[in-house]
């Protein structure tokens, strides 16, 4: 079985392949930062990642890991963002690159399907990769567009892919925004879950999987690092 790591330092656990992770936090809990990292992670391991964004552009992705210098020029044919911000806001044509596409709209679930599926296709099928990554952030804005029925149609088919391939896929979800009836439903597709929270103890993280699993841990998002405490 493949074997994936979260990109966090202190967490030596590895995810297996065929694995579908729900990511469950508040706001400003850190979980953009988890989810970007864990997409850059593909660099160290020789795999590939695919990054639908449905809040922010991919011009600002890309100058966020610039910044981190986490440079993902330096790595051609290894990631593929999918924007699904830019068109819709209509300031600008953007045509698509080799790395980048763009989606019309984060409502337009067809388009976004088939530029995964694009994206898989390369790195997969036609490629060398054999470590992908599927990143959705966030689901909870594809909801608000549209309806828990056919989010979960949507989610069905790629969550079947990634464990098809042997990959891993990370959705990102908000809390507080869905009832709890849609939260369950969505479980129903994933293997795991991710949660992050802000106590009064400061904010925690912990993950529950089927190849390993590990409770409440204190961490501190710094320079847009996810930092263990007491972690060696």
């Amino acid at each position: 079985m493949k074997r994936y790591d979260f990109g966090i330092d202190g967490i030596e656990g590895k995810i297996g392949g065929g694995t579908n992770i729900l990511l469950i936090g508040p706001p400003l809990s850190g979980k953009d930062v988890l989810a970007k990292r864990f997409f850059y992670q593909a660099a160290k391991e020789d795999g590939a990642s695919i990054y639908v964004s449905t809040t922010d552009s991919a011009k600002n992705l890309i100058e966020w890991f610039e910044k981190k210098d986490l440079d993902l020029s330096e790595n051609p044919g290894s990631f593929g963002i999918i924007d699904c911000v830019t068109k819709s806001q209509d300031l600008e044509k953007p045509e698509d690159e080799s790395c980048v596409k763009y989606a019309s709209s984060p409502v337009d679930l067809t388009d976004i399907g088939v530029k995964i599926s694009n994206f898989l296709k390369e790195f997969y099928m036609e490629g060398d990769k054999e470590k992908v990554r599927l990143i959705v952030d966030t689901v909870s804005v594809m909801i608000m567009y549209s309806n828990v029925k056919t989010i979960f149609r949507f989610l069905h088919t790629f969550s079947g892919r990634m464990k098809s391939i042997d990959g891993v896929g990370l959705y990102v979800l908000e809390e507080g925004s869905h009832e709890e009836k849609t939260i369950k439903t969505l479980k129903q597709l994933m293997d795991a879950s991710l949660r992050t929270e802000d106590t009064e103890n400061g904010k925690q993280i912990k993950y529950d999987g089927k190849q390993f699993k590990f409770d409440w841990k204190n961490y501190q998002v710094e320079d847009d690092n996810i930092i263990l405490e007491n972690s060696d």
